[in-house]
């Protein structure tokens, strides 16, 4: 008992200690909540366009602080401005802040070890997605569905993310994509055809086919058995499809095309035969609709992509070699020549007996 009488409490051997450990635990959390309010700051304007300072003091928890949230993220957020050269203040005399429109700069904080936890936050960052899609993928700007679609590949990618954000000059991404990535735009040897119209036709594939070899790239065995994440693998098989639908617009094209050149071919041989329909004439129409309704199926994949377009090449083939030479049809221009009164009768006369 002491004099006052109280008792005397037992003393903690270990009190020094943990009075020590205690005060390096307080000085260590300090510094880790320090360095935390740079990924927090960083974090936060990559989800919004910009924020003033108090915003940002709010986004990094001290909401709560009134105006003491100012100096909780001042000297970081000064920092980050000055220093380091990642953030810029735009308008006075109150400021906001936004990560610098700069992909240097954007690579540079994205590739800086200490913001490694919120890479994925890169991806997400609806500002960022814009600023990528503008520089590099404008044409899609100005169309609802394949805007979203770049974007949703975007999210779900993080190779194609990867490859638009260091511009391709990444030389691992370059070879590797190269030898992956094919060609998206059907080979195409028919006289007078619009290469210009043909390329527009495919120009959204590219995008696709180079999300769809990224995919392979990034998962690749986990794809092939469908382990991944069932919003990824939902994604990838879409936009799959719609490549391949893609495709089968241009080869529908290249098909109605074709098709036209060897009607007014027989039109040109029916001048010479006495108005007889030649013999191959009905097979030619049954071959059409046969791939035109193999063609529109629901369930399009690669391989049928492959049949119909050699279906496709062997009909134009057997017709133009059934032909020889004789044709209307321009080879530079594509436009096709008048038919002469008496093909004019029998056509007619054929689509009426139908």
């Amino acid at each position: 008992m002491t004099n006052n009488g109280n008792p005397i409490l037992p003393v903690n051997p270990n009190a020094d200690q943990i009075e020590a450990d205690s005060a390096c635990a307080s000085s260590n959390k300090v510094k880790k909540k320090h360095f935390e309010i740079y990924i927090e700051i960083v974090s936060a304007l990559l989800k919004h366009e910009a924020l003033t300072e108090g915003e940002i003091g709010n986004e990094c928890g001290y909401k709560d602080k009134g105006t003491d949230r100012f100096s909780n993220v001042d000297r970081q957020v000064k920092k980050l401005e000055s220093t380091w050269n990642y953030i810029e203040g735009i308008g006075k005399p109150r400021p906001v802040y936004r990560i610098r429109r700069n992909f240097k700069t954007i690579c540079h904080i994205y590739d800086d070890k200490h913001y490694e936890s919120i890479r994925p936050y890169f991806q997400t960052s609806p500002w960022l997605t814009d600023l990528i899609i503008e520089r590099y993928l404008p044409e899609y700007q100005g169309e609802k569905e394949s805007l979203a679609d770049v974007k949703e590949m975007l999210k779900t990618s993080r190779l194609m993310f990867e490859w638009y954000l260091r511009d391709t000059t990444h030389a691992h991404h370059t070879a590797t994509l190269g030898e992956t990535l094919g060609p998206s735009i059907p080979v195409v040897g028919t006289p007078g055809i619009n290469k210009t119209l043909l390329e527009w036709l495919t120009r959204k594939c590219v995008v696709y086919d180079l999300f769809i070899s990224c995919m392979w790239l990034e998962y690749d065995g986990a794809l092939k058995s469908k382990t991944i994440p069932e919003e990824a693998l939902r994604i990838f098989d879409e936009m799959k499809q719609k490549s391949a639908q893609g495709k089968l617009k241009a080869i529908d094209y290249i098909l109605s095309f074709a098709i036209t050149q060897n009607l007014a071919q027989c039109a040109d041989v029916i001048r010479d035969n006495n108005g007889q329909v030649p013999p191959y004439f009905e097979g030619l129409v049954n071959n059409f609709n046969k791939i035109a309704e193999h063609m529109n199926s629901d369930n399009i994949d690669q391989e049928s992509l492959a049949t119909t377009a050699k279906e496709m090449g062997d009909l134009y083939n057997k017709i133009s070699k059934s032909l020889g030479d004789r044709s209307p049809v321009d080879s530079i221009s594509g436009v096709i020549k008048g038919i002469s009164p008496m093909s004019k009768i029998i056509m007619e006369q054929s689509v009426k007996e139908r």
